[in-house]
């Protein structure tokens, strides 16, 4: 089993959703082209997903602090991740809008 190490790299910047468009819209791009991707309906963002700089789809993911632990993130709030390949790291965001938590969906028989 090959164990591959990753950095994590918390940047002091925040991704917002006010005053965007409906639809799908690109809401920051990663200094290696990474584009971070909201969905925009009434105002608010329904959920996030990543693009790697050639279009394709890439591994993005939430922290999302319980209400009884907000210290989990620096600054308390929601968090979106995904990997950059210049920075060779994973670079997290601020969201100013959380997502509504779906919950675990089911994928098979595995959730």
């Amino acid at each position: 089993m090959a164990i591959r190490q990753r950095m994590f790299a918390q940047v002091d910047e925040s991704i917002s959703v006010q005053g965007l468009n409906d639809g799908r819209q690109v809401v920051k791009v990663t200094p290696g082209g990474a584009k971070i991707v909201a969905y925009v309906s009434d105002g608010k963002a329904s959920r996030y997903e990543a693009e790697s700089p050639d279009g394709k789809r890439q591994a993005l993911f939430g922290i999302v602090p319980d209400s009884a632990d907000s210290s989990v993130t620096p600054d308390g709030l929601c968090e979106v991740c995904t990997f950059d390949e210049i920075a060779g790291s994973v670079i997290c965001y601020t969201l100013i809008e959380c997502p509504p938590f779906a919950g675990p969906k089911k994928m098979g028989e595995h959730f």
